[in-house]
C-alpha cells in the first residue's frame, strides 16, 4: 500500500499543498452540473415560449393542411412535394 492512500490520510491538507494542487489543474469537477444547467434552461426556455411556440406550430400545420380549389383542379402546381416514381 502507498503511503498517499485517502484511508491512511489523517490530517486535513495545509493550505499549501491546496494551493499547490489548484495551480497544477486539480480541482474537483461536477459531471452532473453542465447536464443540469442544460436541462434547466431548457425547461425554461420552454416554459417562457411555450404557448407561443405551440400557437405557432398550430397556425403552420392548420395553414399547411389547406388545400384550395386551384391546387385540386391543377395537380402539377404541387408536383414539387408529392414524391417521385
Amino acid at each position: 500500500m502507498s503511503e498517499d492512500s485517502a484511508q491512511d490520510k489523517t490530517e486535513l491538507p495545509t493550505a499549501r499543498k491546496l494551493q499547490k494542487a489548484k495551480d497544477q489543474g486539480q480541482v474537483a469537477r461536477s459531471t452532473e452540473l453542465p447536464a443540469a444547467v442544460i436541462v434547466i434552461g431548457t425547461f425554461m426556455m420552454i416554459m417562457l415560449t411555450g404557448s407561443w411556440l405551440v400557437q405557432r406550430l398550430a397556425n403552420l400545420f392548420a395553414n399547411g393542411l389547406v388545400f384550395d380549389r386551384k391546387s385540386l383542379d391543377r395537380p402539377s402546381c404541387c408536383q414539387p412535394f408529392l414524391p417521385t416514381k
